[in-house]
């Protein structure tokens, strides 16, 4: 944090006082930067100086920043792959005979069925048959590749019964 911007080091400690960072979290090494010189200097007068402004600027994109990183580690997944959806050949043909503008092709994101057989036990060993319960979907890291592990109904035909979950989120203060 000592090599960092003022701008970043107001935004760090307004994520920990916020409980969204801790003092020992990394930080992206990035810095804000306006596009409307008007707009920031008006934000500029209402925070009160240029690095407060600039530090608002990193705390509205964070979430956006977040859901952009996410993205792109699901991407990267080793479980999930493209395929290509080409426009039909015949029907490009007829549009372009009519001098209109052809179909393009697009790209579908896919995951692969990169799963162990049901014979397989799990790594962390044999244990009793768990509840039926959701599990959601989260990335996970093996030795050499990351994948992605789809939302499922876990156990969907235990006889032990079922786990109901609820989460409770505290209120800011």
């Amino acid at each position: 944090m000592d090599q960092q911007l003022p701008a970043t080091r107001i935004a760090h400690a307004a994520k920990i006082e916020a409980g969204q960072a801790n003092q020992k979290g990394k930080e992206f090494r990035a810095e804000p930067f306006y596009v409307l010189p008007e707009f920031f200097e008006e934000a500029a007068s209402v925070y009160g100086d240029r690095e407060k402004a600039y530090a608002q600027i990193i705390l509205d994109c964070h979430d956006e920043t977040m859901v952009l990183i996410q993205a792109c580690s699901v991407i990267n997944c080793a479980n999930v792959t493209t395929a290509e959806v080409a426009a039909p050949a015949a029907l490009n043909k007829k549009r372009r005979e009519k001098g209109k503008q052809p179909f393009f092709s697009y790209k579908v994101l896919q995951l692969t069925e990169d799963r162990k057989s049901s014979g397989q036990s799990g790594a962390k060993g044999q244990h009793n048959s768990p509840r039926m319960h959701l599990r959601r979907g989260h990335l996970r890291r093996l030795e050499n590749k990351v994948v992605w592990v789809r939302p499922a109904m876990v156990n969907a035909e235990s006889k032990s019964g079922v786990v109901l979950k609820d989460y409770a989120v505290p209120q800011k203060r």
